[in-house]
This record gives C-alpha cells, structure tokens and sequence, in this order.
C-alpha cells in the first residue's frame, strides 16, 4: 500500500512539473523540483525537472553542477556493488561475485578503487581456476608440428 501512495506521488510530481516546464513556469517546476529532492534526495526525475528548468531559466551552470551531484550520487551507491560483491565472494558465490564487481566497474571506470576491484577480479577467477602445474606439464602431449603457410 505505502508503494502505491508513493508512486501514485510521484505520478504526480512528474505530471505537475511536466506541466510547469510546458507553460515556462521554470521557477515553479524548479522549486517543486527541490522540494521533492528535500524528501526523496535520489530522484532522478526531481534531477532532470530541476535541471530542465534551470536550462528553460539560462542558468546553465546550475544545470551543470546537478549533473556533477549526480555523478557523485552514483559514485557513492557504486560501492555497494563492490561491498555485495565481497560477501557473495567470501560465501563462494563467485559468479554473482563478479557479475557485482563488473557492475562496480562499469559505473566507476576511473576510479582508484577499481584496481582493487580488478585484483579482486583476478583472485576470483585464480579461485575458480586453479593453477595446477601438473595440468600444463604432460609427457603424453605431443610436440605440435611447425607449418609456414605461404
């Protein structure tokens, strides 16, 4: 039920500034736009509201600096693929152990957290992939023949 109140909210939210934006009531859909981020501080479409309006506005810069918000939202929720990861590792479900550390990496290439990630890539598939040198010495494996194609 608590859902339903919510999305039929944001329904709402998004018809009413859609409707601000249409008329250039800018300042308008730009403060319905930050109330909403005030309550609910990861709506991407409280983002993209406000950002349209500053635009409709010429208040270019402002735009700019919820895209860099934004990015560092994502930053910061990036690390929960990395922190999940880590624990579907530690209890041997490694396949979904690197589906998270690939998630990680594809939201925050950059990063100097992604080496460590990408070592811990490596540790998994040593582990589910062991080295063993018995398996690459055989005697019972032929040579193979060298052929020149001309």
């Amino acid at each position: 039920m608590g859902k339903d109140i919510s999305e039929k909210s944001h329904i709402k939210f998004l018809n009413e500034a859609e409707t601000l934006l249409e008329q250039k009531k800018f300042s308008d859909a730009l403060n319905i736009a930050r109330e909403r981020l005030s309550l609910m501080p990861t709506d991407a479409d409280a983002y993209v509201i406000a950002a349209s309006a500053l635009i409709g506005m010429g208040r270019i810069d402002e735009a700019r600096d919820i895209l860099k918000d934004v990015g560092t939202i994502i930053s910061d929720f990036s690390f929960i693929y990395d922190r999940i990861g880590d624990a579907y590792r530690n209890s041997g479900f490694h396949q979904d152990a690197a589906f998270c550390y690939e998630r990680f990496l594809s939201l925050h290439p950059g990063a100097e957290d992604a080496r460590m990630v990408i070592e811990k890539m490596t540790l998994l598939d040593q582990e589910d992939h062991p080295f063993i040198e018995s398996d690459v010495i055989d005697e019972n494996i032929p040579e193979p023949e060298l052929f020149t194609v001309t």
